[in-house]
C-alpha cells in the first residue's frame, strides 16, 4: 500500500469520527497529514470560539511522542506539555495549533505484522490530543 493509499484509509476511517452530535454549535476541526515515510503525523487543530484549557492524549504514552505543539500565526509560540496535557490557556478565540506525533511507538508495536515501509495501521489513540471533556454542544471533526 502506497502512502497515499494509507492516507485515504486513515481519512476514510477517522473522517467520520465524532464526539458529539453533528449539529453542534461549536466545532473543533482537526486536519491530519502523514509524512511521506509514515514516520509522523502532522496535526492542525482549529477551535471555534474559545479554545479548551488543555488537550489530553487518549493514550498516556502518546505524550512521549508529541513534538513541538505551537500556536499557528501571530506569535507562533510553543505550547507546554504539563501533566500529560498540552496547555492552551491564553489562546485567542478561533485559534489554531499544530503538533507532530512521531509514529515510532506504533511502528514498533506492529513489528512483524507490518508488510513494509508503505503501510501502517493506527488509531486515534496514537495521535489525537483532545479536550478531556466536551460540552454537549461541541463536536470534533477530523479530516
Amino acid at each position: 500500500m502506497r502512502p497515499t493509499h494509507l492516507l485515504l484509509l486513515l481519512f476514510a476511517v477517522f473522517g467520520c469520527l465524532r464526539y458529539a452530535p453533528a449539529d453542534a454549535a461549536t466545532l473543533h476541526r482537526y486536519s491530519v497529514s502523514v509524512s511521506p515515510r509514515l514516520e509522523s503525523l502532522d496535526v492542525r487543530a482549529c477551535f471555534d470560539g474559545h479554545a479548551p484549557a488543555r488537550l489530553v492524549a487518549s493514550r498516556s504514552a502518546a505524550g512521549f511522542f508529541a513534538r513541538a505543539p505551537r500556536i499557528v500565526g501571530g506569535d507562533a509560540r510553543g505550547l507546554p506539555i504539563r501533566h500529560g496535557a498540552i496547555q492552551l490557556e491564553g489562546l485567542p478565540d478561533d485559534a489554531c495549533i499544530v503538533y507532530t506525533t512521531e509514529m515510532r511507538d506504533t511502528i514498533e508495536r506492529q513489528g512483524p505484522r507490518r508488510t513494509g515501509d508503505a503501510e501502517i495501521i493506527t488509531t486515534a489513540d496514537d495521535w489525537l490530543w483532545r479536550p478531556r471533556e466536551l460540552p454537549a454542544d461541541t463536536d470534533i471533526e477530523i479530516t
